[in-house]
């Protein structure tokens, strides 16, 4: 499959050179949706940029055949929000994600330590208060 993207530049693309964008069909897009898209040389590192999706075709003839039939229109791109750009920002993504599971984890031992501590403390304070001779649980009698 092909696409017709528009970004500074437009041009035609593999549909495998959009990142995380697999279409069950032609219609299967999204009209104003920021996608990262691979654009470079055989010779040149890779490097992804954000684009919209205009028109997609089974092959490229078809894409060149639907822009010479109408008039392309280019919608608004209202959803500029794409995924991490590189492999390296999704690494980054993973460790970010991962190290705030942990901090999390640390942030709930540390909770339910702190709780059983006040609590075997509070338990030891109320023993202490219990033996003591002003709190006795027999009531003194007073008087003659």
């Amino acid at each position: 499959m092909f696409g017709f993207l528009e970004d500074t530049v437009k041009t035609i693309v593999k549909i495998e050179d959009i990142k995380r964008f697999r279409p069950k069909d032609i219609q299967d897009f999204t009209e104003g949706k920021a996608f990262m898209v691979k654009w470079g040389d055989d010779n040149d590192e890779d490097e992804f940029y954000k684009a919209q999706i205009l028109k997609l075709g089974g092959t490229m003839e078809e894409v060149k055949n639907q822009l010479s039939k109408s008039r392309v229109r280019f919608p608004v791109m209202y959803d500029t929000s794409v995924d991490a750009t590189t492999e390296e920002d999704d690494d980054v993504e993973v460790e970010r994600l991962t190290l705030a599971k942990e901090k999390k984890e640390k942030r709930k031992q540390t909770s339910k330590a702190t709780t059983s501590s006040l609590r075997s403390m509070l338990g030891q304070r109320l023993k202490e208060k219990e033996d003591a001779p002003l709190f006795s649980s027999t009531p003194k009698k007073r008087g003659p």
